[in-house]
């Protein structure tokens, strides 16, 4: 048997590795394998500036690196300007994909003046008003993990209802005040009456601005009330905030001492009629389910969850960065509040936090909520809100899901019509208010907080 010659190194190579024929093959596939590494250095770089800790709160000197140093303030120039920039929009196309696209059509001179009509919030030219009509723009945002889609038309918040501004008159603040209020008291309201409720099998949980009740048509095993003692959903501040998060704490970890089964904790909340709610006096929904969260939650932790595996990074670490990227988000302590990019509905805003009993959640919670309400006007609105399932130690399980917040504005609590229909629960919804436009407030309100203290 002829063994090759102990010098021919280029000739024994190719014999031991068949794919790798001659040195030069050896060169181009160490240069790939440079030129990869470097493109994936490239896409991590987007994602993880220096000084983020795990949930993406930048420190202060690192944040203006993480943002584009281009003034965007819509989702129609986020899209213009990630068309400018690939790195940038390599990154956000990690997780969104957002798309612009121009829809045409023709207004006959017949239907002008109805058309006119149907618009009478423009604040343009008649002329201005038609040319917009007939050339429109629709940026649609997709997320890739989560499946959720956001439509944006900016010519449809002019119709009247459109959602261009809710709560705005005086005289409908006043009409919302009174709507709010009256009924009120230990005679007319159940909530206003703690005696008229009922109790969960371990007692009550109290706290300085709120109270327990158990539900008396249970959607879970342990499914209960937080009824605050103001009876008004507008009037809550932060103390009353950081006293519901306090009081929910105090019952999930109760009620799984009770039962350690049961382990998720959830909480749901709609204010006033307009959103649904079975009373106008301001109260939450708590659940501690057992094998999952409620679907909601669920799916967003199963997404996030082969998001982590397909990537190796952090789902909620990415969101956020991306979020800080194009000017989406400010920072309370050690939570991130962001006006989502991609919201199920008007005036979307998350908060999330790693440590659901860290000071700064609540005060994160406040923030939104009160920045809705005193900027954007908001006078109904649904939230929920997750913390990391509890262990056996009854101590919430951090690092697995952070604690979640995330509200939507209602409409006008004056509205008869519906604010949900089949495109909301069939389609992708139509978002009137731009991501953008709250920014600006909850902005100065985190400095007026920081102030206060």
């Amino acid at each position: 048997m002829r063994h090759p010659p102990r010098s021919s190194i280029g000739r024994m190579s190719s014999f031991s590795f068949p794919f790798l024929r001659g040195t030069r093959r050896v060169h181009i596939f160490v240069i790939a394998l440079v030129c990869v590494l470097f493109i994936a250095n490239a896409t991590v770089f987007v994602f993880r500036p220096q000084g983020q800790s795990f949930w993406g709160a930048p420190a202060a000197a690192d944040s203006a690196s993480i943002r584009l140093d281009v003034p965007i303030s819509s989702v129609q120039l986020l899209a213009d300007v990630l068309a400018r920039f690939p790195n940038a929009r390599m990154g956000f196309e990690r997780i969104y994909r957002i798309r612009t696209d121009s829809a045409r059509l023709l207004i006959p001179p017949e239907f002008q003046a109805r058309a006119e009509s149907m618009f009478s919030g423009y604040r343009g030219t008649r002329e201005d008003l038609l040319r917009d009509l007939e050339n429109q723009s629709v940026v649609e945002v997709f997320n890739r993990v989560t499946g959720e889609m956001a439509l944006f038309n900016d010519i449809r918040r002019f119709r009247p209802g459109g959602g261009s501004s809710t709560g705005s008159c005086a005289e409908e603040r006043r009409v919302v005040a009174k709507l709010y209020t009256e009924g009120s008291g230990v005679e007319l309201c159940d909530f206003c009456n703690e005696r008229r409720t009922a109790r969960d099998v371990f007692g009550r949980i109290d706290g300085k601005y709120s109270y327990t009740a158990a539900n008396v048509a249970k959607l879970s095993k342990w499914h209960s009330l937080i009824i605050t003692k103001v009876h008004d959903p507008l009037s809550v501040d932060e103390d009353v905030i950081a006293d519901i998060i306090d009081v929910s704490h105090r019952w999930f970890k109760r009620a799984h001492r009770e039962d350690p089964l049961y382990m998720y904790p959830n909480i749901i909340c709609d204010a006033g009629k307009r959103a649904s709610a079975s009373q106008v006096h301001f109260h939450l929904q708590m659940a501690l389910t057992r094998d999952h969260y409620f679907s909601g939650t669920e799916q967003l932790r199963r997404a996030a969850a082969q998001y982590s595996v397909r990537h190796g990074t952090s789902y909620w670490g990415d969101v956020i960065r991306l979020h800080e990227m194009i000017g989406l988000s400010v920072t309370v302590g050690d939570s991130v509040v962001f006006s989502n990019v991609c919201p199920r509905k008007e005036r979307e805003i998350f908060v999330l936090s790693r440590n659901p009993e860290d000071i700064s959640f609540a005060r994160a919670v406040a923030l939104a909520l009160m920045t809705l309400r005193d900027a954007a006007g908001v006078q109904s609105f649904s939230f929920a809100i997750s913390y990391p399932p509890l262990n056996a130690a009854n101590n919430y399980s951090l690092g697995e899901l952070p604690a979640i917040f995330r509200v939507i504005d209602r409409g006008s609590a004056l509205d008869p019509r519906s604010d949900t229909g089949a495109l909301e629960y069939f389609g992708s919804p139509y978002i009137a208010a731009d991501p953008y436009a709250i920014l600006p407030h909850l902005i100065a309100a985190n400095k007026r907080f920081t102030l206060h203290d």
